[in-house]
């Protein structure tokens, strides 16, 4: 954003002079800061309105009436992240600030949306299971082809990868494969380049990979086709090249609450009652990366799960990591799932 020091007013001005700077600026918001040009909050029309209803003057401090806590991103972040960070909190622009909260700029969403630098990682979707959990939502629809909002879920997926550069697609498939291929073609309506890998007989997770056939020699991103994530995908990529990896399994923190008191006790004796506690895991997020050569290692034409192939690869020796999901993640596998994505899509996956 050009001359975004404009849009920036004191924590001490009041809120007829921010009045004045949104109208001498024509932005529909303007950032609060101190003297030092610490980001202190955020303040739009709508802000000064609910402050005015709720009793404040036009002469009272910008304070009284400001966000106190802005969306923000750190310096660290590229433009692909910026692109990713706007869209998912619909936002337009996001101040950047620096470990001590200084404000360094503020980013539009027009400067970053065509920035994102090409990749050529192929990305392959595993996308040929029955999904028969979701019982009569697939009878007659493969699950990736089921809709959240107005589009299915494969394409909200493969749009996800689109957004950090992603642009070479392989789709495993199976079930109804005829649904998927008529809708996405060869992708070049997405523009993006679609190829299939197309399973004759049940593989498992993982058997279908071995059909797969290397583009280049660059870490491959393999991902079921039922989960729904706003992971980094840019990031999942430089943490596999900077640690060196052969295999990086993504991995999301699991909260199970069990629904009864646990005891905890010494022989006989009962020391303490532990009402409906929470206990955590770490548990398989089906999102891979991979080095093109491990696909050597898959039997041909051969039923093969993923956690199969990932233990072999570690009898082999090769490097493999752990990369934590700190973003929205789901996994559709059973009606309610689904149900719960239509009701979360257009807040957290849009």
């Amino acid at each position: 954003m050009d001359n975004w020091q404009k849009v920036c007013i004191n924590e001490q001005d009041t809120i007829l002079q921010a009045m004045k700077s949104l109208m001498d600026t024509g932005a529909r918001f303007c950032i609060v800061v101190s003297k030092d040009l610490e980001l202190r909050g955020s303040l739009t029309d709508g802000d000064i309105r609910a402050a005015i209803l709720n009793g404040a003057n036009v002469n009272d401090v910008v304070a009284v009436a400001m966000n106190r806590n802005p969306i923000t991103a750190p310096s660290t972040f590229s433009n692909a992240e910026l692109k990713v960070a706007m869209k998912s909190n619909d936002i337009t622009h996001i101040p950047v600030i620096d470990e001590k909260g200084t404000l360094l700029k503020i980013v539009s969403f027009k400067e970053v949306q065509n920035e994102v630098s090409a990749k050529e990682n192929s990305i392959i979707l595993m996308v040929g299971g029955l999904g028969s959990r979701l019982g009569e939502l697939t009878a007659n629809c493969p699950k990736p082809m089921l809709k959240l909002g107005n589009k299915p879920i494969l394409e909200i997926i493969i749009e996800n990868f689109k957004e950090y550069g992603f642009k070479n697609f392989f789709l495993s498939v199976n079930y109804k494969s005829e649904m998927i291929e008529t809708y996405f073609g060869d992708g070049s309506k997405f523009n993006i380049k679609i190829d299939y890998i197309r399973e004759k007989d049940r593989m498992g997770t993982a058997g279908s990979l071995s059909l797969y056939k290397p583009i280049n020699n660059l870490p491959v991103i393999v991902m079921n086709g039922d989960v729904l994530t706003k992971v980094n995908f840019s990031s999942l990529i430089n943490f596999h090249n900077s640690k060196n990896l052969d295999a990086c399994m993504c991995t999301f923190r699991h909260d199970y609450q069990v629904p009864f008191g646990v005891v905890h006790f010494d022989g006989d004796q009962v020391l303490k009652i532990e009402e409906k506690p929470i206990q955590s895991s770490m548990v398989n997020a089906g999102i891979y990366s991979l080095k093109p050569e491990l696909f050597k290692l898959l039997p041909a034409d051969t039923f093969y799960d993923m956690p199969t192939f990932l233990e072999k690869i570690i009898q082999e020796k090769k490097r493999v990591g752990t990369f934590q999901v700190q973003d929205y993640w789901l996994d559709i596998g059973r009606s309610d799932d689904f149900y719960r994505a239509e009701s979360e899509y257009k807040n957290k996956l849009k």
